[in-house]
């Protein structure tokens, strides 16, 4: 199972809608052609992303590597949750309002 974000939120949708509308305003977050959000600098743009699905209360943010990150597995979980604590930092900064909670598990 891969590391998650996990943002709770009455509107799921609204979220997501408000991610993409601020995305030119967020430097260091893209969300690609395909709907994940890759930390897009210059420390983690190459290692993974998370992909990104809604559900009734919240949205999930779950990590993954690309194949070719170069990542030793024993340095996985470490990067995974450097990337995470960037994502839970970007979404309450920027989405305060639109979130309940945010949680990060391993």
């Amino acid at each position: 199972m891969s590391q998650m974000v996990l943002a709770y939120t009455d509107e799921p949708d609204a979220l997501m809608e408000a991610i993409r509308n601020k995305m030119p305003a967020l430097k260091t977050w893209v969300l690609d052609d395909s709907g994940d959000l890759i930390h897009a600098t210059a420390q983690y743009e190459e290692v993974g992303y998370f992909t990104v699905d809604t559900e009734e209360d919240h949205v999930v943010f779950s990590h993954a590597f690309f194949s070719d990150a170069g990542v030793a597995r024993h340095e996985k979980p470490a990067k995974s949750a450097q990337m995470q604590g960037h994502l839970v930092s970007m979404l309450l900064t920027h989405f305060y309002d639109l979130i309940s909670s945010v949680e990060a598990t391993r």
